[in-house]
């Protein structure tokens, strides 16, 4: 799935971006949820998942990378740490541009960080709320027992999912 405009290729969303949107959209109550939305030079650089509370007046900005067996941009944890803060750099400024009248929570998103050093560097990126391993695992537990609960169609195929499962007879 994704979004096309005219003169412009399939901006494909990946699963793990729905599960982020799901949260932002079910449990923070988000009334807006986009992906891959553009912005920069050329429009090469993109915020993966874009959350607006109109009501809290909060923009949240989210990088998400599912890796699955550890997040690694680059060739080392510095060069991982440099993409994640750069990310964040550029949240800013987009948020800045777009969001002047709101608040602003920058996110990012990821299953799998190596506990120690890359996850404890992370942390400390100024402005920066780090989902990962546990904290991942604990929204994705949220998520999943609301699913268990709300039935209707928000509009999100991995929350949908979440229903689906949650929705099966149990032995």
């Amino acid at each position: 799935m994704g979004r096309q405009e005219a003169g412009e290729s399939i901006v494909t969303v990946e699963i793990g971006e729905y599960l982020v949107g799901a949260y932002l959209k079910v449990i923070v109550g988000c009334d807006v949820v986009d992906y891959r939305v553009r912005f920069g030079a050329k429009d090469a650089e993109t915020v993966d998942v874009l959350g607006v509370d109109i009501s809290k007046k909060t923009a949240y900005l989210c990088g998400v990378s599912t890796h699955l067996s550890e997040l690694r941009h680059g060739d080392s944890n510095h060069s991982t740490i440099d993409f994640v803060s750069e990310k964040r750099r550029s949240y800013q400024v987009y948020a800045s541009a777009r969001f002047s009248e709101f608040n602003h929570r920058f996110m990012f998103w990821s299953p799998v960080v190596e506990s120690g050093y890359l996850e404890n560097r992370l942390t400390e990126i100024s402005g920066l709320e780090l989902i990962a391993n546990m904290g991942y695992k604990k929204a994705v537990d949220e998520l999943t027992e609301q699913a268990r609960i709300d039935k209707r169609d928000v509009g999100n195929p991995a929350f949908r999912m979440l229903q689906i499962l949650g929705s099966l007879p149990r032995y």
